[in-house]
């Protein structure tokens, strides 16, 4: 009896896989090729796209992604070492979504501000560098070359004249009248930050920001 009513099931169930294959069951009808293609929405519209099309859209895609979020890179500077610690200081100011990179630059630098050698001696100059450091001078150095200068105070190496003219301008305020510009050719090693993840919104932020920064760029960052 058991094996009768095993054998009816089988027969039962081939009939019914037979009739969904054949398309003939109730509830498989809409799920037929041909159904779908019927329920499709302007169809004719649909078309593959070519590669200059896709190239395209990917480019107006990342355009518009620039537009309406975060700048992908951009590099800042270039820093000398007071410079430097005022701007990281500043850096918490902006909602950044990576921690700034932080690059050593080598620069050709054409002119130095310098103080003349004291009669004094080294004594005194070390002491006058102590008094310029609380004016913000930090990038101070005993000037050890062979020339007119030797033994005086650098107050900095600079490829712009006119960022050698704004230190020197910065010299004279404290009351250091003896300060002057001299060509010096030399590498100097500054610093420059790579900024990823800036909000567009906050890049007038920035830029307002660099004002204190005299010599200070923006730019992309390079691949």
């Amino acid at each position: 009896m058991s094996r009768l009513f095993f054998l009816i099931l089988l027969i039962a169930n081939l009939i019914v896989l037979i009739l969904y294959l054949l398309g003939l069951t109730p509830w498989n009808h809409d799920e037929r090729e041909p159904a779908r293609l019927k329920q499709q929405l302007n169809s004719e519209r649909i078309r593959v796209l070519t590669e200059e099309e896709q190239a395209a859209q990917t480019a107006v895609d990342k355009n518009s992604s620039k537009n309406s979020g975060s700048i992908q890179c951009l590099q800042v500077g270039t820093f000398n070492k007071q410079s430097t610690v005022a701007f990281e200081n500043r850096l918490a100011r902006l909602e950044l979504t990576d921690l700034p990179k932080k690059l050593m630059v080598s620069e050709e630098g054409t002119f130095m501000v310098f103080l003349p050698p004291l009669k004094k001696g080294q004594a005194a100059t070390q002491k006058r560098m102590d008094e310029l450091r609380k004016f913000g001078f930090a990038d101070l150095h005993f000037i050890q070359d062979q020339s007119a200068r030797r033994g005086g105070i650098s107050l900095g190496v600079f490829r712009k004249l006119e960022l050698a003219q704004l230190q020197l301008e910065h010299a004279h305020r404290i009351g250091t009248a003896d300060a002057r510009i001299e060509n010096y050719t030399m590498t100097v090693t500054r610093t420059a930050y790579q900024l990823r993840g800036l909000p567009t919104k906050a890049k007038p932020q920035l830029e307002a920001m660099l004002t204190e920064f005299a010599g200070t760029e923006i730019s992309e960052c390079q691949p």
